[in-house]
């Protein structure tokens, strides 16, 4: 089992960035059992399926009992007690909002007979729960933990005692993960939970059109396809995940992951979804799990496709612009779009990078799409992902002359990626310093002068006017990289 963590996205977000984080998620999880309670005194007892008002503070007690309640054998009997309290009621029960977030926090500790129980019941209702806003969670739950009971058993041995590991046990899908794979689940069990997740994927499939521009059906979707490739991610907000999990899965499962990029990519509609906003997270989704099933074929297709037909084309300029600005193509023009190809950047093989995305997307354009803030994320993904010594010389000669633009646009991860680049490639790190050199007015300074500027990513003369200026994250990347 492979695992990557938050550790690793440090020299981009900053030290203090996921301990922050951290106080925000618990500070999060006490309003809301704050405001739970307070929608009960008013008697209004919960959005989404009404509850009875006995009901509805027994939630509230098993919440509060929660907090803090870390020991796994504890939650296991709270969790068998609960199920046992909502049996014949479990949809219901999961469409509301304060005991969908109980049963979800509680799934992954049932025993096998109450897992058995309620897959059995959601399989009978998918089409309900898999668009209702609450109890699509329960149900993508009930998918993550059946994927681990029925992997669990088959995974590599692991040395898992380093920070990863401690990191990862502190969160709520550490303790499932934990809980789950450390259980010696019956075989008869594992086999059901097996079905359980081809099912889903099943019916996933079968209903694609209808679940895929609904903003819960299409959640369930990419977490499916993302279970099927054996990635278990925890997600925080806006996106962002601080550990994922990668588990060694079965043959069969790559193989439906394979079915929904087929399914996908005979769309009419096709050229369009990098440009929805849930269809292009969709689509990424896709590309990573193609990617870490090691389907180098599906992502050739479907990297093709998404040039051709959908980057490329060209949107009807306005008609009173008459101006001559250089028109990008269509794919840098929507924010979901460039995230698609941030993911499309990061796992095609280095022959469509060099000669396909960077010829027809990028060449040309470097200093155009650095300095803007929507797309310069996209050359950083570039610079992070050539592999080709050329490919790079190509892109330097462009930010010849436009470095310092870039750096006064604030846009220092461009020249952070550059000098990565440059290091693990072993090339043009002296033209480089030059550049930097030049871009920061550091002509004349020395020692601990020059140092600092770039550190602090400022000129010396602006330096010395802000001596307490702090160490620029991305300076200290860049002095890193070319020392």
């Amino acid at each position: 089992m492979e695992e990557s963590t938050a550790s690793e996205q440090q020299s981009e977000r900053g030290a203090n960035h996921f301990k922050n984080r951290n106080k925000k998620k618990k500070s999060a999880g006490k309003r809301f059992l704050q405001n739970a309670k307070g929608f009960g005194r008013k008697n209004s007892f919960g959005r989404g399926a009404e509850l009875e008002q006995d009901e509805y503070n027994y939630f509230v007690e098993i919440l509060e009992a929660m907090n803090g309640l870390e020991d796994a054998d504890e939650r296991s009997t709270m969790a068998c007690n609960v199920y046992e309290q909502i049996r014949e009621k479990e949809i219901k029960t999961s469409s509301n909002q304060l005991s969908s977030r109980v049963l979800e926090n509680l799934l992954g500790f049932t025993d096998e007979s109450t897992l058995e129980h309620l897959m059995e019941v959601f399989v009978e209702n998918f089409r309900v729960v898999c668009c209702d806003k609450f109890a699509s969670h329960v149900l993508q739950k009930m998918l993550f933990i059946a994927v681990v009971r029925c992997v669990g058993g088959s995974q590599p041995e692991q040395e898992e005692d380093g920070p990863a590991a401690k990191k990862m046990a502190k969160n709520e899908l550490g303790r499932e993960l934990e809980y789950n794979m450390g259980q010696e689940f019956g075989e008869g069990h594992r086999k059901v939970c097996g079905k359980f997740v081809k099912k889903v994927a099943k019916f996933l499939l079968n209903n694609l059109e209808d679940f895929v521009w609904d903003s819960f059906g299409n959640y369930v979707i990419r977490q499916c396809i993302l279970n099927l490739a054996g990635i278990a991610e925890q997600k925080i907000s806006k996106g962002e995940t601080s550990v994922v999990k990668r588990l060694t899965v079965p043959e069969k499962w790559t193989k439906l992951i394979n079915e929904f990029s087929l399914r996908l990519l005979a769309w009419p509609q096709f050229a369009d979804l990098p440009y929805n906003e849930f269809t292009s997270v969709l689509l990424q989704n896709l590309l990573t799990s193609l990617a870490r099933s090691e389907d180098k074929f599906q992502l050739a297709q479907i990297g093709e496709k998404l040039l051709n037909e959908s980057f490329l084309k060209e949107e009807p300029p306005a008609e009173d612009d008459e101006s001559e600005v250089v028109q990008l193509p269509k794919v840098f023009q929507h924010d979901s779009s460039i995230r698609l190809l941030e993911v499309l950047l990061s796992v095609s093989s280095e022959d469509f990078l060099k000669d396909h995305l960077f010829k027809q997307l990028f060449q040309g354009k470097i200093v155009l799409l650095s300095n803007t803030r929507a797309t310069n994320f996209a050359v950083q993904k570039l610079l992070d992902n050539i592999a080709d010594k050329h490919l790079l010389e190509l892109i330097f000669s462009e930010l010849d002359a436009g470095l310092e633009e870039v750096l006064q646009q604030g846009h220092t991860g461009i020249v952070a990626n550059l000098a990565k680049a440059c290091n693990r490639l072993s090339c043009q790190q002296g033209k480089l310093i030059k550049l930097l050199l030049d871009a920061l007015h550091c002509y004349d300074a020395t020692g601990e002068k020059l140092l600092n500027s770039v550190l602090k990513l400022m000129p010396p003369e602006v330096l010395a006017k802000q001596e307490n200026a702090p160490i620029h994250l991305h300076g200290s990347v860049i002095l890193q990289a070319i020392l």
